[in-house]
């Protein structure tokens, strides 16, 4: 009988034990949920909104806002060590470059979100008139030594640097002066910098052109229209049998045509009135010269073959020619209309 009685204390003993076990397991968790009721806000309903250009430097100040309007607790964390607490609009400016991720926490926890920001160095100011100007002309021809002179009106240039834009060899000068001979034509960029400010570095484009051939013959060039192939007719440079003793400009003569005569011709090839072998006898047969278009090199036939049907505005243009009259190169500008 003893030993009974006393299991049967043990027993009730535990059970109470598990019963009070139970009884504050489950105040807890209604402690919790009630609490996380209380708290709880929709995550997806927040945002963080960032008012900015489409830059953002060091040292700008930029804006940021939330979505919610909810009196909640809010900790901003910029990425940077600076944080800040319970306002829902906040500008914020970085010291240093870089990527951050900006977030934001809602209730301790409860919500958080992000938001990736680049910030990009400082734009370095430029003084326009610490530039320093390139004096050259606008056009020169291959083989011809041209001269450029640099003007410096704020500090005195002890040194300066030239690049002529075909190879990447610097020429240095103590004086503003320098001289350099093309090997090549196209539209290059000179560039000027005085005493190794790179930051304000000059430049201007001068156009180069192709050096011109002494030819004895003039040749016509007939384009078959139906492949490579190409019929080539030459006309004599003196005297043939017994004729003897003309020159050739007494043989061949060259018409006259002014510059904005050809343009008129050019808009009568873009409207397909005419086309480009009405213009032969200017270049003396060669339509096949590389002429300048708009800065780009390209021969004078194809550049009519690619103005067919297309409405042009010529801008400026200038045309070369030799002794004779006939045109070596021309150099265009033209807008394309639509």
């Amino acid at each position: 009988m003893g030993k009974n009685s006393e299991n049967e204390t043990l027993s009730n003993y535990i059970d109470r034990n598990v019963i009070i076990l139970m009884v504050v397991v489950l105040l807890l968790s209604t402690s919790i949920l009630s609490f996380k009721i209380l708290n709880y806000y929709p995550c997806e309903d927040v945002s963080i909104l960032v008012d900015m250009d489409d830059e953002i430097r060091v040292g700008e100040l930029i804006k940021f806002r939330t979505s919610t309007t909810v009196e909640k607790t809010l900790e901003w964390d910029f990425g940077d060590s600076i944080t800040m607490s319970n306002v829902n609009e906040i500008s914020h400016s970085f010291d240093t470059p870089g990527t951050y991720n900006v977030s934001l926490n809602i209730n301790g926890g409860t919500c958080e979100k992000f938001q990736e920001i680049v910030v990009l160095d400082k734009k370095k100011l430029i003084d326009s008139t610490k530039i320093p100007m390139i004096n050259i002309p606008d056009h020169i021809t291959v083989g011809e030594e041209l001269v450029a002179v640099g003007i410096n009106k704020v500090v005195n240039g002890e040194k300066w640097e030239w690049d002529f834009g075909e190879i990447a060899e610097i020429v240095t000068s103590e004086d503003s002066i320098a001289t350099y001979t093309y090997k090549t034509s196209g539209t290059k960029t000179v560039t000027l910098v005085v005493n190794g400010d790179n930051d304000h570095r000059a430049r201007k484009y001068i156009s180069v052109y192709p050096k011109e051939e002494d030819d004895d013959d003039i040749s016509v060039i007939v384009d078959t229209g139906g492949g490579p192939s190409i019929t080539e007719i030459t006309i004599p440079d003196g005297p043939t049998g017994e004729t003897g003793g003309e020159d050739e400009d007494d043989d061949v003569k060259v018409p006259f045509i002014s510059e904005r005569g050809f343009e008129i011709k050019l808009v009568q090839v873009a409207k397909q009135q005419i086309s480009e072998r009405d213009f032969l006898k200017y270049f003396c047969g060669d339509i096949s010269k590389t002429i300048i278009a708009n800065g780009k090199e390209m021969s004078f036939q194809k550049f009519c073959n690619d103005r067919k049907g297309k409405k042009i505005r010529v801008k400026e243009l200038q045309l070369f020619k030799d002794e004779r009259g006939c045109i070596n190169t021309i150099s265009i500008e033209y807008k394309k209309r639509w």
